[in-house]
């Protein structure tokens, strides 16, 4: 593929969108990067960016072929990742900690989906769908559902495989 394709307006714009949510959100950003190298059940983390990479470059023809700006629905969706950041931030809004950066990262994703949107369209989203959507693997599970779900898993298996017979 001819290198100077990938240079276009509409790539440079949207690199230059995704570093503002990079310096926006870098404080959650950063706690992500903490948690998938240094706590066990966030490791995966690490990963999804890279995956999620991979996956949009298999589809890059595609999402070529169909980009179109998307100016509504793009600044709407970043916007909400904005204020929902915001508001998150400045109220609290008594979450705990986990919830906390669950909430921040989750704002960073809607934030960066609505850039994509602007630039790429919605047609383009649609076929990108896929690779975009599993970035919300990023978003950490809050504390409270996490040890619910590690309760219950638990709790199943904890029973004899023979059990559900009788």
């Amino acid at each position: 593929m001819d290198p100077m394709k990938l240079i276009n307006k509409r790539n440079i714009l949207f690199i230059f969108f995704s570093v503002l949510g990079l310096l926006i959100f870098r404080t959650p950003l950063r706690e992500v990067v903490r948690l998938a190298l240094y706590e066990r059940l966030y490791a995966h983390m690490i990963l999804v960016p890279f995956v999620s990479a991979y996956f949009l470059f298999l589809k890059r023809r595609e999402i070529g072929s169909q980009a179109d700006y998307s100016f509504k629905a793009g600044i709407i969706l970043s916007i909400i990742g904005i204020l929902l950041f915001w508001v998150e931030e400045k109220n609290g809004l008594g979450l705990s900690q986990s919830s906390h950066l669950s909430l921040a990262v989750l704002s960073a994703f809607i934030f960066w989906i609505g850039g994509f949107v602007l630039f790429y369209g919605v047609k383009a989203f649609n076929i990108a769908a896929f690779p975009l959507l599993f970035l919300l693997f990023m978003v950490p599970i809050p504390g409270r559902a996490l040890e619910t779900a590690v309760y219950l898993l638990t709790c199943g298996s904890l029973k004899r495989p023979m059990d559900f017979l009788s």
